[in-house]
């Protein structure tokens, strides 16, 4: 919980390793963590620039995007992801969440469906889906989606 603090440690660091992705993509967790989307937002582009194909850095950025409200730049980056790591499952997670706000609940089901495929305990997943199937008035499905993830 000290991110403040964090972060002066890692604006230290940053002169002297200015193309370490791993310090980019914590100084820009941190800002998320201090609701500072946009920010985090500039520190991703940075960490893309020097890395484009960072699979955390891109799943972080949709995040910052999603944060702000930019669900279409969000979309965009889960995709990103998707594209060149079929399997990450938090990517197939997190554009079920924008696809879910945006309306298009079939699509939302189906990155659920594959974010459990890939990791069959993501309880998040089941129940995110189950709301989805709520919001779609098919109650029997939200139903079982809600007990597979109180199972788990």
């Amino acid at each position: 919980g000290q991110f403040e603090a964090a972060l002066l440690q890692i604006q230290t660091l940053m002169p002297l390793f200015p193309k370490a992705i791993i310090l980019l993509n914590l100084q820009g967790a941190v800002y998320i963590s201090l609701n500072k989307p946009d920010a985090a937002i500039d520190v991703y582009i940075k960490a893309l620039a020097i890395k484009p194909h960072h699979l955390d850095a891109n799943n972080n950025l949709g995040h910052a995007y999603h944060m702000k409200g930019d669900l279409v730049s969000a979309r965009e980056s889960y995709k990103k992801v998707i594209s060149i790591n079929s399997n990450h499952f938090e990517a197939h997670y997190n554009l079920g969440l924008v696809l879910h706000k945006v309306g298009d609940l079939d699509s939302a089901i189906v990155s659920y469906q594959k974010a459990v495929e890939i990791k069959p305990n993501y309880f998040e997943a089941y129940n995110n889906m189950g709301n989805v199937f709520e919001d779609n008035d098919n109650l029997d499905l939200a139903i079982e989606a809600y007990k597979k993830a109180l199972n788990i």
